[in-house]
C-alpha cells in the first residue's frame, strides 16, 4: 500500500511562495522538538496535518516511496523530514507524565498514551455512551457526576477555548484519586490547509494526579476555617491577619466592640488607619513589622484610634506567622483594650506612693510577703539603716536576715521564717547583728492575710527593736537570779562566818585558860601565847577582810599612792610565804618578762594585800611543783601598767567552777572549805581593790590537774617618771635606745589586717595596731578575710582562731593551700601548750593569747616584719639601772 501525505510544514517566517523552501533548516526545528518536547511543536508550527499529529495513523511498517521524477524529489525530502518529526512526536507523546487522549467531535478516541492506558484501566466505549445518554459512569465519584457531564458535553462545544476542571474518580487500588482534566481544541486537517471553520474538531485531553496536591489544598482550607472559628471565639481582643505589605486580610468579631469598625470596613485597609498620626509620620507601625520579623513577634503597649477618632490604651501583639518559602508572608496582630487597666495602674502607682512615703515615716521595718507567689511584695526602707539590708534586695531579704542572725538564735529564725511562708501567725524575738556589728533583740510578728475562704494569699510582717525592753528584762531577770544567790550565799557566808569566827575565838578562850592555869608549864604556857597570837591575827584578818569588803561596796575605801620599790617589795611578800612553801616542798619563784620598772608610784598597802590573797591561795592549794610570779609591764607616755602573773600547778578549775570564782562568798565547793578553810572573799576583794588600782585581777587560764595562772594588773603611772630595770648593767645611749624601742615598739608603714567576729576584740586589736603606726583594716569572718588577704597586699594578719562559719584553722589552711606566704599570727583564748603547737601545726606563724597583750602582741609583729627600730620617734625618758 502507498500513501502520499500532502503535508505542509511551514514556520513563522512564512515564505512567498508554496514552492520556495523556508530559511529555517529542518533539523533546527528538530532540535527544538528534541530539547523542548510537544509544546514547544504546537508553539513553532503554525499549520500541520492531523494526520501527521495522530501518531496512531503512522504505522510502524509504513515508507515513503522514492519519487520517479527529478521535480518530486525536494517534495520527497521534505515528506521524509515530516514523517520523521511525526514519529518523534509520538515518542514525546509516550513520554508525557500526562495521560493524554485525542477525541474527535464525536467522542471517538483517536489516539492515547500508554500513560492514559495505566490511568484508565477501566475506560470503554460503553462509558462515552453513557455519558451522551447523560448517566454518569461508576468509577466518577457521585458528588463530581455534574463536573463529569459538564467536561462531555464540553467535548461536542469547545471550539476556541480551553476547558480546565477538576474530579474524582477511582484510581489504581480502586480509592478515589484527583484528576486535573484539561480539554484544548485541536484544528482538523481540512481547517488547518484552507482556514475555514469546520463542523468537525479534534480535542487533545489531558488528565493530571493532583490527589496529593488537593488533599493539601483541602487540609489547608480546614485549617483556614478552623482558624477562622476559633479567632471569632475571641470576644475581648481584635484579631486582624496582614498581608505582607500590612494590608487587612482577615479580622474577627470583636473588632466592631474594641475597634468601631465592622468587617467588611476593615478589610482591605491597611493596619496603619488605627494608628495616631505621630506614628504616621515616624514610620513605627512600619518599623514594628520589622521588629515582628527578627523576633518573630513584637509587643508593645501604645495609643490606638477608634473609627469615632476616639484614642485608647491598647497592648498590641504582632506576631510573624510562618510560611514556606514561596508562600507570601503573613502577620497576626492582637490588640486588647487596657484603657482601665492603665486606669487602674495610675490609680495603683499613686496608692503606692502614698503607702511608700507612710512607711518611710513609720519606726517599725515591716514587710507583706506573697504566699501564692512564694515572693516579697514590699520591703520597708527601714531595714536599711537598722540591718544594712535594701529593699532593692527581693526575695533574698529572709537569706540575708539569716546570715545576720545570732548563731544561737538561728534555729528560732529559721522556724519563724519557714511559718511565715506558709501563712501561719508568728511573733518571736531573736538577736541580729547590725551594720556596725553591734548584736540587738528584734521583735518579729506575722499576720496573715485570708480570703474568704480562710486561706491565707499574703503575710504582713513587723519589725521592731526591743533591745531596751529585752535588756531590761534579762536585766532583771540576772537582778533577781543575783539577789537570790546573794541571799544564798550570804546565807551561807553566816554559816561560815560563824564557823570561821568561832574556831580562832574558841582557840584563844581555851589558850587563854591555859595560860592562866598555873598548873601549866612555861613552855606550855608559851605555846599557848603563840597560838592566841596566831588565831588572833587569823579573826583579826576575817574581820578585816569584811570591813574592807563592805568599804569597798559602799566606795569609802581611800587610796595613798606611795613610791616602792618593786622587786624588794614583791620578795617581803613571797618571803611571808617562803615558810608555808618550802614546808610543803614546792618553789616559789619570782622572773621578770621584759623591761620593768624600778620603782612605782601606787597604794603599797593594797597591792601588798592583792599579792598576799593571790600567792598565798597559789601556795595554799598547790601540793607539789611550783608556784611562779612573772612581773611585766606596759610603759606609755600617759600612763603604764604593771602586770604580775602568778600561775601554780595545783588542782586547777572545771568550767563551772570558774565561773563562780568571782563571786562573793562562794569557793570552789564545799570540800574546798572543809580542807583549806577560809571565807571565799579573798578573790572578790582583790579585784575589787585592783579596779580601785586602775587594773584587774583576770584568771588567765586554769585546767583540772594541771593549775592555774592569775593575772595582777595596776596602772603604775607615766613612762617618763619610771626607773627602768635592764637586762644587763650599762648606761650607753645604745642601750637606752633599744630600751626606747622596746617600750614604744612603732609598725610605721605596715599594712594589717585584723580578724576577729567580736567587735570588741577586733577594736582593741586595731587601736594596738593603729596606735603604734599601721595602717589597719578590719574582717569579720573567715570567707571575707581570705578573700582580702588574696586580693590586697597586706604585710601581716592577725585573725581570731573561734569564728562561726569558717574559723581560724579552716581560713589559715585555705590561704596557705593557694600560696599565701606572708605571717599570720593567731589570737585565741587557748593557752594550753596543745592549743598553741596545733597552730603552729596549721600554718599560723605565731599563737598569742587572749586578753592581748600589747606589748607582746607588737613586739611580735615586729619581730615577724623584721622592721627596723627608731628611737628618735621615743619621747620616753628612762633611767638605765
Amino acid at each position: 500500500m502507498v500513501l502520499r501525505l500532502g503535508v505542509q510544514f511551514r514556520c513563522r517566517h512564512r515564505p512567498a511562495r508554496a514552492s520556495d523552501r523556508c530559511e529555517c533548516d529542518r533539523n533546527e526545528a528538530r532540535g527544538r522538538l528534541q530539547r523542548n518536547g510537544p509544546l514547544m511543536i504546537f508553539e513553532h508550527i503554525t499549520t500541520i496535518s492531523a494526520a501527521l499529529l495522530l501518531g496512531s495513523l503512522v504505522k510502524p511498517g509504513f515508507k515513503l516511496l522514492r519519487p520517479k521524477f527529478s521535480k518530486d524529489r525536494h517534495h520527497y525530502e521534505a515528506h521524509k523530514t515530516e514523517l520523521s518529526l511525526v514519529r518523534e512526536l509520538q515518542r514525546w507523546g509516550e513520554a508525557l507524565p500526562l495521560a493524554s487522549f485525542v477525541l474527535d467531535a464525536n467522542q471517538n478516541v483517536l489516539w492515547s498514551n500508554s500513560n492514559s492506558k495505566k490511568l484508565f484501566r477501566w475506560f470503554s466505549k460503553r462509558d462515552i455512551a453513557s455519558l451522551s445518554s447523560g448517566i454518569v459512569p461508576d468509577w466518577v465519584h457521585p458528588h463530581d457526576a455534574a463536573i463529569a457531564l459538564d467536561l462531555f458535553n464540553g467535548l461536542r462545544e469547545i471550539r476556541n477555548l480551553i476547558f480546565e476542571s477538576r474530579l474524582r474518580v477511582r484510581g489504581e487500588n480502586n480509592d478515589w484519586i484527583w484528576l486535573q482534566i484539561k480539554l484544548t481544541p485541536i484544528k482538523s486537517p481540512l481547517e488547518m490547509k484552507t482556514g475555514s471553520v469546520a463542523k468537525e474538531h479534534l480535542v487533545l485531553a489531558t488528565c493530571e494526579d493532583v490527589t496529593l496536591f488537593q488533599t493539601a489544598i483541602n487540609a489547608l482550607r480546614d485549617r483556614e476555617q478552623r482558624a477562622k472559628r476559633l479567632l471569632s471565639g475571641i470576644r475581648d481582643a481584635a484579631v486582624l491577619i496582614l498581608c505582607e505589605e500590612g494590608f487587612i486580610q482577615f479580622c474577627n468579631e470583636a473588632v466592631e466592640g474594641v475597634l468601631e469598625y465592622t468587617e467588611d470596613e476593615l478589610r482591605g485597609k491597611h493596619i496603619s488607619i488605627l494608628s495616631p498620626k505621630t506614628e504616621l509620620l515616624s514610620g513605627k507601625t512600619l518599623q514594628a513589622l520589622d521588629l515582628a520579623d527578627e523576633k518573630a513577634f513584637h509587643e508593645e503597649t501604645t495609643r490606638r484610634i477608634k473609627k469615632s477618632g476616639q484614642g485608647f490604651w491598647a497592648s498590641v501583639l504582632l506576631t510573624s506567622l510562618p510560611s514556606e518559602s514561596h508562600w507570601p508572608k503573613n502577620y497576626c496582630v492582637v490588640i486588647r483594650n487596657i484603657s482601665d487597666y492603665k486606669r487602674e495602674e495610675k490609680e495603683l502607682h499613686e496608692w503606692k506612693k502614698r503607702f511608700e512615703q507612710l512607711a518611710e515615716n513609720v519606726k517599725e521595718a515591716f514587710w507583706i510577703y506573697d504566699v501564692r507567689a512564694a515572693s516579697l511584695v514590699y520591703i520597708s526602707p527601714v531595714f536599711k539603716p537598722l540591718l544594712g539590708i535594701a529593699p532593692e534586695i527581693g526575695d533574698l531579704f529572709f537569706s540575708e536576715v539569716l546570715r545576720r542572725v545570732h548563731p544561737a538564735d538561728i534555729t528560732v529564725a529559721r522556724n519563724f521564717i519557714s511559718d511565715l511562708t506558709l501563712g501561719h501567725d508568728s511573733i518571736v524575738e531573736f538577736r541580729v547583728f547590725t551594720t556596725g556589728g553591734i548584736s540587738i533583740w528584734l521583735s518579729f510578728k506575722s499576720f496573715a492575710v485570708r480570703d474568704s475562704a480562710g486561706r491565707a494569699h499574703r503575710v504582713v510582717g513587723v519589725a521592731e527593736d526591743v533591745t531596751e525592753n529585752k535588756n531590761a528584762q534579762l536585766a532583771l531577770k540576772e537582778a533577781k537570779e543575783a539577789a537570790d544567790a546573794a541571799n544564798k550565799a550570804k546565807s551561807e557566808f553566816l554559816a561560815n562566818m560563824s564557823h570561821e569566827i568561832r574556831t580562832p575565838l574558841g582557840a584563844i578562850m581555851g589558850f587563854a585558860e591555859l595560860v592562866g592555869n598555873f598548873q601549866n608549864s612555861d613552855d606550855e604556857r608559851q605555846a599557848a601565847l603563840q597560838a592566841i597570837i596566831r588565831n588572833g591575827r587569823q579573826l583579826s584578818k576575817i574581820i578585816d577582810e569584811i570591813l574592807d569588803l563592805s568599804k569597798v561596796e559602799a566606795g569609802k575605801l581611800e587610796i595613798e599612792e606611795e613610791e616602792i620599790e618593786l622587786f624588794p617589795f614583791i620578795s617581803d611578800v613571797t618571803t611571808l610565804l617562803s615558810l608555808q612553801a618550802r614546808e610543803k616542798g614546792i618553789a616559789l619563784k619570782i622572773e621578770r618578762n621584759g623591761l620593768v620598772p624600778k620603782f612605782i608610784r601606787t597604794d603599797g598597802t593594797k597591792f601588798r594585800q592583792i599579792l598576799i590573797n593571790i600567792v598565798g591561795n597559789a601556795v595554799k592549794f598547790t601540793d607539789r611543783g611550783s608556784v611562779l610570779l612573772n612581773v611585766s609591764a606596759e610603759l606609755h607616755e600617759t600612763n603604764s601598767r604593771l602586770m604580775v602573773k602568778v600561775s601554780d600547778t595545783g588542782p586547777g578549775l572545771i568550767p563551772e567552777q570558774q565561773v563562780r570564782l568571782f563571786q562573793p562568798f562562794v569557793q570552789a565547793d564545799s570540800s574546798t572549805r572543809r580542807r583549806f578553810g577560809g571565807t571565799g572573799l579573798g578573790l572578790v576583794l582583790s579585784r575589787k581593790l585592783a579596779h580601785l588600782l586602775g587594773g584587774d585581777l583576770q584568771l588567765v587560764w586554769s585546767q583540772k590537774g594541771q593549775g592555774s595562772c592569775f593575772e595582777i594588773s595596776i596602772e603604775i603611772g607615766p613612762a617618763q617618771r619610771l626607773k627602768l630595770l635592764s637586762e644587763r648593767d650599762g648606761n650607753d645611749a645604745q642601750q637606752q635606745n633599744a630600751v626606747r624601742h622596746k617600750l614604744t615598739p612603732r609598725l610605721d608603714g605596715s599594712h594589717i589586717l585584723v580578724v576577729d567576729d567580736a567587735p570588741d576584740n577586733r577594736l582593741i586589736v586595731q587601736k594596738f595596731l593603729s596606735h603604734a603606726g599601721a595602717q589597719v583594716e578590719h574582717a569579720e569572718d573567715g570567707r571575707t578575710a581570705a578573700e582580702l588577704a588574696l586580693s590586697k597586699n597586706f604585710d601581716l594578719v592577725v585573725m581570731d582562731i573561734q569564728m562561726p562559719d569558717f574559723d581560724g584553722y579552716e581560713t589559715v589552711s585555705y590561704l596557705r593551700r593557694r600560696g599565701y606566704s606572708k605571717p599570720i599570727i593567731a589570737l585565741s583564748a587557748h593557752a594550753m601548750r596543745e592549743d598553741r603547737e596545733r597552730s603552729l601545726a596549721t600554718g599560723f606563724n605565731e599563737h598569742l593569747t587572749k586578753p592581748v597583750d600589747r606589748k607582746i602582741l607588737l613586739g611580735r609583729i615586729e619581730s615577724l616584719l623584721k622592721t627596723p627600730g627608731n628611737s628618735s620617734n621615743s619621747s620616753l625618758d628612762c633611767e638605765m639601772l
